[in-house]
């Protein structure tokens, strides 16, 4: 689903926040360090703060001209909201982008894109490996849960789970799958990390009524989580 924000020149190429917000709730405190790679003109950003997001929120893109008029049309959000140029195949390792800074990184699309170009393993591969990177590697600040990386994306889980589990970042990965059309229901979540089930589990999803959830999140050894 396609939506556009008027008079900002803001574009949703997928559904807005409020269609995630359950899903992305269950693995994100309000007060999270969130980076969002690859963020586009789009008003996703906007939205989590709206919704109560008081965590900081990182916003990158490879496009100065998007990060541009981001930075002018939400020029009153918070300062906890910032925006950047950059590659998120390849971030410098300085402020905001400090190695094992991030609770939450959030993708909405960009690996779907990376997908679509050529070179397709070897940028997925270096997505996921700045995304782990990135990540801390202790539970997201005043719970148990899970630093994890997000990946919202229109390819049902037989096109690929095999981009986020059994990779070398050794992510614990569960998926969703979230109707595009109101209410919005959730489905999920599937456990694929050591699971062999997880293909009849989510056959019936696949159809294009649905965006998907992929959750990876960085496995807690005892000494991170004292």
């Amino acid at each position: 689903m396609r939506q556009i924000a008027e008079k900002t020149q803001q574009f949703e190429w997928y559904s807005r926040y409020e269609a995630f917000a359950g899903v992305l709730g269950n693995h994100m405190g309000t007060g999270a360090r969130v980076l969002q790679v690859g963020c586009g003109n789009s008003p996703f950003a906007a939205d989590m703060v709206a919704a109560g997001h008081v965590g900081e929120i990182v916003n990158v893109d490879i496009s100065a001209t998007v990060v541009e008029l981001q930075a002018k049309v939400y020029n009153s959000l918070p300062a906890t909201v910032s925006w950047h140029v950059g590659d998120c195949m390849a971030l410098p390792n300085s402020a905001p982008f400090i190695e094992a800074s991030f609770d939450v990184i959030l993708d909405k699309g960009t690996a779907d894109a990376l997908m679509c170009g050529g070179d397709t393993t070897a940028n997925v591969a270096a997505m996921r490996r700045e995304a782990n990177r990135m990540l801390r590697k202790r539970p997201v600040s005043g719970t148990t849960t899970a630093p994890c990386f997000i990946s919202i994306t229109y390819g049902d889980p037989k096109s690929r789970v095999r981009w986020f589990s059994g990779t070398e970042e050794d992510w614990d990965v569960c998926v969703y799958a979230v109707e595009k059309a109101l209410p919005h229901k959730a489905l999920g979540p599937v456990q694929v990390s050591g699971t062999d089930d997880w293909q009849d589990k989510t056959r019936a999803w696949e159809s294009d009524v649905y965006h998907y959830v992929y959750v990876c999140r960085v496995r807690m050894n005892q000494q991170s989580v004292m």
